[in-house]
């Protein structure tokens, strides 16, 4: 099947594309402090939980740790653990589909084809893209479990979903963003909010989990978020960039069309099931992927707009701001299954057709993608080879 090419297509370009060398922040962020705790014998832990550039990188460096340490620092074999992570979050999300409507089995494949994108690390990083994927399966898992009925049980995992998320890279602090959606239940018959202790334990949580990763950093800490950047035409620029990071277009102004045009659609699909049918149930999973992509947009426009030559079409953006995305397909095609179930009249029609060429625009607009993934990760193998070279000499 289709799934299975864009699944085989990844794990080959990985095979091709993997060296032993670490590359960028790879070194810094996920390598450092194992080469001073085999230096000086002694466990380094205030490196290993030391900030870096806003980033606290617990559990991405517990998950390397065993292949760096007992695998003599050969980080080649993390560039599988990348295609394992987004297998995983791939399946979760076909839970997701299960549990909303079977009907909706057949956009695996373009959400295969995003998720397996060789455009998201173009065989850049090898420890970096690993805090970059924990987020996602988090999010996902967290979606997941609390979109049923509630006890401390499926609470409690979120929250452990939600710290690792949070110290895996800043931006997985998002992953308290949906559940509070989630936890906000309301009896229409008596008019009353209801079950409000497990809201009250989530954000209590995420009060206590917020100090402790604020408490990490220096007090005299030079970058400070610009909250009033978020309202000028560069911020919304920067977050329709973002949005749209999974494509690849030749221009930038393009990238904005396309992330604002995804914006638009996006509040369509909000106000369909919220105000004109009134039916959250069915769809609130995939409007919290929404929710998802938009507030990891906003947390990287505050933290790394201001960066020069800083467009929010970073690759690694990819596994966060492809949530957009795939909730957007998904409720399209939840519209479309029920703009069906009725008689068509004109309207309708022409409704039902745009729908369907948005879907198909999704897919053309990742040809790009997929060619200029191929292109950068030939460019970084080369490079990296050069570089390996250099330093056995």
């Amino acid at each position: 099947s289709l799934i299975v090419f864009f699944a085989s297509q990844k794990l080959y370009f990985k095979a091709l594309y993997q060296i032993n060398f670490p590359f960028s922040m790879d070194f810094s962020n996920g390598i450092n402090y194992i080469f001073t705790y085999v230096k000086t014998g002694s466990f380094p832990f205030a490196e290993f939980f030391a900030p870096i550039s806003g980033h606290i990188h617990i559990f991405p460096r517990l998950i390397a740790f065993p292949n760096i340490f007992f695998n003599s620092f050969d980080v080649s074999n993390l560039f599988y653990l990348h295609w394992g992570l987004e297998s995983i979050a791939l399946f979760l999300i076909f839970l997701l589909l299960k549990r909303t409507n079977s009907k909706l089995y057949w956009l695996l494949i373009p959400i295969s084809a995003f998720i397996y994108s060789p455009l998201q690390d173009s065989g850049y990083f090898n420890f970096g893209m690993v805090m970059w994927l924990l987020p996602p399966i988090s999010i996902i898992c967290i979606i997941y479990l609390l979109d049923k009925k509630t006890n401390l049980k499926l609470v409690s995992s979120a929250v452990c979903l939600a710290v690792v998320s949070t110290f895996s890279t800043i931006i997985g602090i998002i992953a308290w963003l949906p559940a509070i959606i989630s936890l906000l239940k309301f009896d229409p018959t008596h008019k009353k909010w209801i079950e409000k202790k497990w809201l009250a334990i989530w954000i209590t949580s995420a009060v206590i989990i917020g100090l402790i990763f604020y408490l990490q950093f220096p007090k005299d800490a030079a970058t400070q978020p610009n909250f009033s950047f978020l309202f000028t035409y560069d911020g919304f620029a920067f977050l329709a960039t973002f949005i749209s990071s999974a494509f690849r277009v030749k221009y930038h102004f393009l990238m904005i069309l396309i992330g604002s045009s995804s914006l638009i659609l996006g509040s369509f699909c909000v106000y369909y099931f919220t105000i004109y049918k009134k039916n959250l149930k069915i769809a609130l999973p995939w409007l919290l992927f929404l929710l998802v992509g938009v507030g990891g947009g906003l947390v990287t426009d505050l933290g790394r707009a201001d960066l020069s030559l800083h467009y929010g079409n970073e690759p690694y953006y990819i596994p966060i701001s492809h949530f957009f995305q795939i909730g957007l397909l998904v409720l399209i095609s939840l519209i479309i299954i029920d703009i069906k179930k009725e008689p068509l009249h004109t309207q309708k029609k022409v409704l039902l057709y745009f729908l369907v060429a948005v879907i198909i625009g999704h897919m053309i607009l990742l040809i790009p993608s997929y060619y200029a993934g191929w292109l950068r990760g030939e460019h970084y193998f080369q490079l990296k080879t050069e570089y390996a070279n250099c330093y056995s000499l």
